[in-house]
């Protein structure tokens, strides 16, 4: 599916009026493959991306237009409307994330185990702790929040939001 198909599927996304946001309704994943500036390759099909990368994709427009990454303030807003909520659960999802040690072969197979898949999910935000660790939104069945952090190397989905 293209970017501008993508846009017209997640429409405004899931509306957060109180946060003034839409979230979209999964994941971005693209639908081909793309080549960054830095000659760095993002495989069709990628799910779990570095913080790094997922910033060089929005850069470099490659994600639907107007969609960006939360700010930790919009993540800690939706988790006081919906933390331990099936609305919680279904738009960050129980995804898990890719380790740190597993980034380098994930970026080259796809295939590499996904930590607590099931039982959690997260997701970047663009608001960082300190130069190598940033704040993720993590749901799971009774929880989510904003206030956790993990190293930019990490492989998460990348849930996008755009303002409303």
């Amino acid at each position: 599916m293209a970017k501008t198909d993508l846009a017209k599927k997640w429409g405004t996304g899931i509306e957060f009026e109180t946060a003034g946001i839409g979230v979209a309704p999964e994941p971005f994943v693209p639908s081909r493959d793309i080549l960054l500036e830095d000659n760095k390759k993002v495989l069709k099909g990628t799910k779990y991306f570095p913080l790094t990368v997922a910033n060089d994709l929005i850069k470099a427009k490659k994600t639907p237009a107007g969609w960006r990454l939360p700010s930790r303030e919009e993540g800690q807003k939706i988790a006081k409307l919906f933390t331990g909520t099936e609305v919680g659960r279904k738009v960050f999802g129980l995804d898990g994330y890719v380790g740190l040690n597993d980034m380098a072969r994930y970026q080259h197979s796809l295939a590499v185990e996904v930590m607590q898949h099931g039982a959690f999910g997260y997701c970047w935000t663009s608001d960082f702790v300190s130069e190598l660790y940033a704040y993720v939104i993590i749901s799971g069945k009774r929880v989510l929040n904003a206030d956790s952090y993990l190293h930019i190397g990490c492989g998460l989905p990348l849930m996008l939001v755009k303002d409303l």
